[in-house]
């Protein structure tokens, strides 16, 4: 096997497996961090629901595996980790504390009408339902559970 044929197999094998997008967003982030690092960057400070909006962001990208992603989002908003605790977001958003789902997720469903708040014990088994949403903009088909 040559060099070139060497290069196609990895980089196949790294796109199959989804690695590669992994390691391009891992070097998207390591090169902002470098960037940062040489300007002095005044901090903004969030508003209340700003922490809140990115404390659900940052829980929903961790909970589905974007935690490169989550970390870039901390890292411009100047936050390490999840600001606020999940129990208090929970409280917060009437969101059943043994929920184990990601907050968005939870917060969609609840939206939707597919659990009641307050009682998220078990998502349904069921297959999904089509529900047709129609505005002026557009025709939206939603899945609710």
């Amino acid at each position: 096997m040559n060099e070139e044929q060497m290069k196609a197999s990895v980089l196949l094998d790294l796109e199959q497996t989804g690695r590669l997008e992994q390691l391009r967003a891992k070097v998207r982030y390591e090169v902002y961090q470098s960037l940062a690092k040489e300007k002095v960057v005044a901090k903004k400070e969030l508003s209340n629901r700003e922490v809140l909006t990115v404390s659900i962001i940052s829980d929903w990208l961790d909970k589905h595996g974007f935690t490169v992603t989550a970390a870039q989002l901390n890292s411009e908003t100047q936050m390490t980790g999840n600001p606020l605790p999940k129990t208090v977001v929970k409280s917060e958003l009437r969101i059943d504390p043994s929920d184990s789902r990601a907050i968005l997720d939870s917060l969609i469903d609840n939206h939707l009408g597919a659990l009641p708040l307050q009682q998220n014990k078990r998502p349904s088994l069921d297959p999904p339902q089509h529900i047709k949403c129609q505005s002026q903009e557009s025709d939206m088909i939603v899945f609710k559970k």
